[in-house]
């Protein structure tokens, strides 16, 4: 039998009085008689504690956190596959020999023109970042003597790191707006965005969104 009582001592019911805290007897028939144990109850659950709030701030910096290291465990995960993948061409003597540097790499690290001459990815990244931020390129061809073809876009976007690749599109862009010649083209005095104004307008206001400037 089990009776519970408040910290006087009262009896009470426990539906009724909702205290934290109750004691109860436990009355057991033995064989050398009757036998009272006495124990402490939760007369209610345990009341759940709320979420404390979290600082936006910390939030963003754990998801950073999370992708950075994403990203850094993809990178190791491709370096050591380009190893191993070189060891094994190496070793069956399959390794392909790079038009430029004359290096010997895996077909997979290998980049082609339209006319199928083979380049390593390293080779064609450094001609490319030579082009397009020390030149001011738009056409990237071949560096095979003699040979003026260009390489898809397919290949670029593989060799290519997402910087270099965003300023060659850039300029690709801006060569055909010269080319196109357009009367109402206005260029940006701060970042050389173009674009068309209308006639009537005497301001200029940049879309460039690392820009936006307004300029007469």
């Amino acid at each position: 039998m089990i009776t519970w009582s408040d910290k006087d001592g009262t009896e009470s019911n426990p539906l009724l009085h909702p205290y934290s805290q109750a004691k109860a007897e436990i009355k057991v028939d033995g064989v050398y008689g009757e036998r009272t144990i006495n124990m402490q109850f939760l007369k209610c659950g345990r009341p759940l504690r709320s979420e404390v709030p979290v600082c936006p701030e910390l939030v963003q910096e754990k998801e950073f956190i999370r992708i950075k290291t994403e990203e850094e465990t993809k990178e190791q995960d491709h370096i050591m596959a380009v190893s191993v993948n070189e060891h094994e061409y190496e070793e069956s003597g399959q390794l392909i020999e790079c038009g430029c540097c004359y290096g010997e790499v895996a077909f997979e690290m290998m980049i082609q023109c339209y006319e199928g001459h083979l380049f390593c990815q390293e080779c064609l990244e450094r001609y490319a970042k030579e082009s397009v931020f020390g030149h001011g390129k738009a056409d990237l061809l071949c560096m095979t003597d003699g040979c003026d073809a260009s390489y898809p876009m397919s290949q670029l976007q593989k060799a290519l790191s997402s910087n270099i690749l965003s300023k060659y599109e850039d300029r690709v862009q801006e060569e055909n707006i010269n080319l196109a010649d357009l009367a109402d083209l206005v260029r940006c005095p701060s970042c050389d965005f173009a674009a068309l104004m209308d006639p009537e307008d005497k301001v200029f206001k940049c879309h460039n969104h690392t820009c936006l400037k307004v300029s007469l």
